[in-house]
């Protein structure tokens, strides 16, 4: 990946511990609630935990904001990490300036993706599996994977709520503490394309990442977040 400034990717957040440790990704939905994956929602309730948003560092700068309410998606399945989405419900509203800190752009619900579709991945996770964390928030171009095409790498275990992204020869990727964190379509089509979900290691070829697709569910951030 390479350092990406927060205006770049103003909807991006930190999740991290009241201690200040970053462990996931997430996206700014509106001022009062945010986008992440339900696997980082779990054990967390009201007050638990903080999300840092407006800075590209997830240790200082913009605001930290603590989190009211958790919601994680009530079909998400440990076992294959099906439905991973989660909505957090923030103690008080952000100050969307829309500089460096956006609502993210979301997709109609059900919309679909065809492979090789280019988008990008952010995050503050590690840069090699088990590896140093960055300081500086990172950014990544990949491309999109059909369900088909990615299922060959993982065997079926990719479900139609989940979308791929990576590319073939490997070496670009998201990693372990982006999950949550957005695949997002640049350019006029801006939106939120998929949540950091799960893969095989991190950038090996052939086995792109999976992402939980948002587009299964906006109907049901709509209902959960009025």
């Amino acid at each position: 990946g390479e350092d990406a400034e927060i205006e770049q990717i103003p909807w991006q957040i930190s999740f991290q511990t009241l201690s200040g440790f970053h462990f996931c990704g997430g996206s700014i939905m509106d001022s009062t609630h945010v986008i992440t994956a339900a696997h980082c929602c779990d054990g967390e309730g009201p007050g638990s935990a903080n999300i840092r948003a407006g800075s590209n560092r997830n240790d200082r700068g913009g605001v930290l904001v603590n989190v009211a309410d958790v919601l994680q998606h009530p079909s998400f399945d440990w076992n294959d990490l099906s439905n991973d989405i989660c909505l957090l419900t923030l103690d008080e509203p952000l100050p969307l300036d829309d500089v460096t800190m956006k609502a993210v752009a979301l997709p109609e619900q059900d919309q679909d993706y065809e492979g090789g579709v280019d988008v990008s991945v952010s995050g503050w996770g590690t840069l090699s599996p088990g590896g140093s964390t960055p300081d500086i928030l990172q950014v990544v171009d990949v491309y999109t994977y059909t369900d088909d095409a990615c299922n060959e790498a993982y065997g079926g275990d990719v479900t139609p709520d989940m979308i791929c992204a990576g590319v073939d020869e490997g070496g670009k990727d998201s990693c372990q503490g982006d999950s949550g964190g957005p695949l997002f379509l640049k350019g006029g089509d801006e939106h939120l394309v998929g949540i950091v979900s799960w893969g095989y290691s991190c950038a090996e070829p052939d086995f792109p990442g999976v992402y939980a697709q948002t587009s299964t569910h906006i109907d049901w951030l709509a209902e959960n977040s009025k």
